[in-house]
């Protein structure tokens, strides 16, 4: 059910206590501060990764790849030309999960890695809350 999704609503997300609740609510800020003069705050994989985003900051978040992350419905085309409108700067990606080959490769390719926010798939396998290696993330910078 959704009834463990309800603390992500909090609007103090430091305060809930997971391994990385630290590191969001930085990047939550890191991105606000960032993205005033574009259409949104950041481009993610689904919308169970992003609907956090969305409550905590009110922000509109484009999910490449619907719910779960396994529809087609960004490609890296899309991406690209929301960059280069001006529409997107900041692109959260990474994990097994509905993992695009194509957009993968534009990603590394156009934009840069923003390290403070991003985690080795390493470093999370070994996590203590179980999350295994789909919870990895890189936040990109796209210009």
């Amino acid at each position: 059910g959704n009834q463990q999704q309800v603390g992500l609503a909090s609007p103090r997300p430091q305060d809930d206590g997971g391994p990385n609740s630290n590191a969001n609510s930085e990047m939550l800020v890191y991105l606000q501060a960032n993205t005033q003069d574009v259409k949104y705050l950041a481009a993610v994989p689904s919308s169970q990764q992003g609907s956090n985003l969305v409550l905590a900051t009110g922000r509109p978040v484009l999910f490449m790849g619907g719910f779960s992350g396994q529809d087609e419905v960004v490609a890296a085309e899309d991406l690209a030309a929301m960059v280069a409108n001006g529409e997107l700067r900041y692109v959260m990606y990474g994990g097994d999960r509905g993992g695009k080959q194509t957009i993968t490769n534009w990603l590394e390719a156009s934009c840069t890695v923003v390290p403070e926010f991003s985690q080795s798939t390493a470093a999370t396998q070994q996590g203590p809350d179980g999350g295994g290696p789909n919870q990895a993330t890189t936040l990109y910078l796209c210009e």
